[in-house]
């Protein structure tokens, strides 16, 4: 078919950019440290006449210790005044780079953020989201990759203020791009991409799974799904799981159940752009004959090779999920390296690895380890990095950050060629730390998979929330699991298990509770579907979308009384 031929043509393309961004790639990594220095001087360069270069006088800056002894390591608020007079249009504060855009953070430690996207910026983002990603593929995968389509969940829409400057997710400006308003880059995105302009940019009262999802199933030749990140696959197959026989009718009939909660000129133009399917109907029901308790991805969608997004540190769990319930195993998963508003760090190392390799052209990237609390005097460069260390990020990046401090930490693993590779491990101030025993969201993540491997349950989120009312301050965690087998637990059980497991993995906490600066947790099971169920509400209140991250850690009165009131006990 012309279709299928114009899929392929652009993928072969695409493939052939990717192996040559890999030999530019093999050869920055063996010398990170000149290509850091060189970001570095440059962006110093660039922006000498800002109001914060000559602040910190970048003028006068010649060496990496210059840097580290004239400019301060900076948190956001730091920085949140200049931001706000960026936002209203106001130029050369922070940045001398062009940006019509900032990036809303999604908040997951606290109230969102405004990141300036420049253009420089967005060349980082494109050349490894794109090019080297392109390489990966055609590194590790069957060859018949550029031969599918692809299924991808990014979605968002972003506001105009009054200066011009757009504010939003990141995916917004690429949904933008996938529905059309950018020629020729939205014909080359209808060629490769399944979903509609109305599941990328939603309105208001749109149920963009159903959408997405919709026209996922129809098409049979996907070769890859991409999502920001793994909880947000889970979703969609989850939702698949509960739904797939209103999607099987409507694709047989070309219709759109009435079930479906859309807006008429919504209904109306997806009508348009769908027809009859009955052979690809059967094919579908005969997957589904003996009920979704299969790992149904293969089946649905025989040439699918790969799931990429971010998928290891908490949100490993989802990865397993996927893994187990949703395609067995058969399907590779790629993770995509740490990146965030602020930048890109890292890169996947390749197929099924959870190691990823630090990119040194990104950004200029400084490492504080954990050994050293907030003394950033002991800040080392990339090519100091000890194999084994866990260290915090700060970096100097193309958005107007000067020795900003990430909460993100890394741990060094290897090497590849001269860069290091890391692991992420969790967001170093996602801490609940009651009683100074720093406690944090990895720690709990991995009690709550121990409580349940000993129980011989199965996990599918967690949340925990800190009740500082309580005499000494107790953990107050729920434990989301559809084994049937919960019930023959008590509360009790469930609870003792937890504090042992706890305990293990953090024996400060242990020490604390002995001493009884801490109450033992009390511990519930959850409803199933909680997370969904929340994701479902945001998405409501227009909070949702492509930014959905699970709630490990309960930080608002909001997610309190939401997933208090889904325990089971």
């Amino acid at each position: 078919m012309e279709s299928e031929s114009i899929t392929k043509k652009i993928n072969i393309q695409n493939r052939d950019n990717g192996r040559k961004f890999l030999k530019y790639f093999e050869q920055i990594t063996k010398n990170p440290i000149e290509e850091s220095n060189k970001v570095l001087f440059k962006i110093l360069d660039d922006n000498k006449d800002t109001e914060y270069g000559k602040k910190y006088n970048f003028a006068d800056i010649h060496s990496i210790e210059d840097y580290q002894s004239m400019v301060p390591v900076i948190t956001y608020d730091d920085i949140a005044d200049d931001i706000e007079r960026m936002k209203l249009g106001e130029k050369n504060i922070l940045t001398s780079y062009n940006f019509n855009h900032m990036n809303r953070t999604s908040g997951t430690t606290g109230e969102p953020k405004l990141i300036p996207l420049t253009d420089e910026q967005t060349e980082v983002f494109m050349k490894y989201e794109s090019q080297y990603m392109q390489g990966i593929l055609d590194k590790y995968l069957d060859p018949s990759w550029v031969e599918g389509k692809f299924f991808s969940l990014v979605e968002g829409k972003h506001i105009t203020l009054d200066s011009g400057i757009t504010v939003g997710a990141a995916s917004s400006i690429i949904a933008d791009t996938l529905k059309g308003d950018l020629e020729p880059y939205s014909s080359l995105f209808k060629a490769l991409y399944t979903s509609p302009a109305e599941a990328m940019v939603p309105g208001p009262d749109i149920d963009t799974k159903y959408i997405h999802l919709r026209f996922a199933i129809a098409e049979r030749n996907i070769v890859g799904i991409s999502a920001s990140l793994y909880s947000l696959i889970v979703v969609f197959m989850t939702y698949l799981y509960n739904n797939y026989e209103v999607l099987i009718n409507d694709i047989e009939k070309g219709t759109i159940d009435s079930s479906i909660i859309l807006p008429d000129d919504v209904r109306e133009s997806l009508l348009k752009k769908i027809e009859p399917m009955p052979e690809r109907a059967k094919e579908l029901r005969e997957i589904f004959k003996n009920g979704p308790d299969i790992p149904f991805m293969p089946l649905i969608w025989p040439k699918l090779q790969y799931v990429v997004g971010i998928g290891t540190g908490d949100l490993s769990s989802y990865d397993n999920i996927l893994k187990e319930q949703f395609h067995g195993g058969k399907i590779h998963s790629i993770y995509m390296g740490i990146q965030s508003s602020e930048g890109l760090w890292s890169v996947s190392r390749g197929i099924d690895d959870v190691n990823s390799i630090l990119v040194p052209d990104s950004s200029f990237m400084e490492f504080l380890d954990l050994d050293y609390g907030d003394d950033f005097s002991k800040c080392v460069t990339i090519d100091k990095l000890e194999v084994g260390k866990v260290y915090q990020l700060v970096v100097t990046s193309f958005v107007g950050l000067y020795r900003y401090r990430l909460s993100d930490s890394v741990k060094v693993t290897g090497f590849y060629n001269d860069t290091p590779t890391v692991e992420f491990m969790y967001r170093v101030n996602n801490t609940i730390n009651m009683a100074a025993e720093k406690t944090t969201e990895i720690m709990f993540q991995r009690a709550v998979e121990k409580t349940l491997d000993e129980l011989d349950l199965s996990l599918k989120d967690y949340e925990v929330f800190a009740d500082f009312s309580a005499v000494p301050g107790q953990y107050v965690v729920m434990i989301e699991t559809d084994d049937e087998k919960r019930f023959s637990i008590s509360r009790e059980e469930l609870s003792k298990v937890f504090l042992e497991k706890l305990c293990n993995v953090n024996p400060e906490f242990r020490y604390r509770y002995e001493i009884d600066y801490l109450q033992a947790p009390d511990v519930y099971f959850e409803k199933p579907g909680a997370q969904m169920l929340f994701k479902d509400k945001m998405d409501a209140l227009g909070r949702g979308g492509a930014q959905f991250k699970p709630v490990h850690i309960i930080r608002t009165s909001e997610q309190e009384e939401f997933f208090l009131n889904l325990r089971e006990f």
